[in-house]
């Protein structure tokens, strides 16, 4: 099982994990840590467009998208706001 099948399973939310294993030439025992956001993503009715460029914010909660010659449109969990 890989972790992209786990994760894919998980409810949305904050996971950490510490992976403990010995070094099998030295015979010394390492760990490592880590992290998994997992978030629920909402598909959005997103205009048909010809998308140019995309950014998001640090949290991913908010979009901004430009398209050729048709503007500049924000997104939102409020969905998308053309300006």
């Amino acid at each position: 099982m890989s972790l992209n099948t786990t994760a894919s399973n998980l409810p949305p939310g904050s996971y950490t994990a510490t992976l403990i294993f010995t070094n099998s030439t030295s015979g010394t025992t390492q760990s490592r840590s880590y992290a998994l956001a997992v978030y629920l993503w909402t598909p959005i009715a997103a205009p048909v467009q010809n998308w140019q460029a995309i950014a998001s914010s640090a949290d991913g909660t908010k979009w901004v998208a430009g398209t050729y010659n048709g503007g500049i449109y924000v997104f939102t969990n409020s969905g998308p706001t053309g300006f």
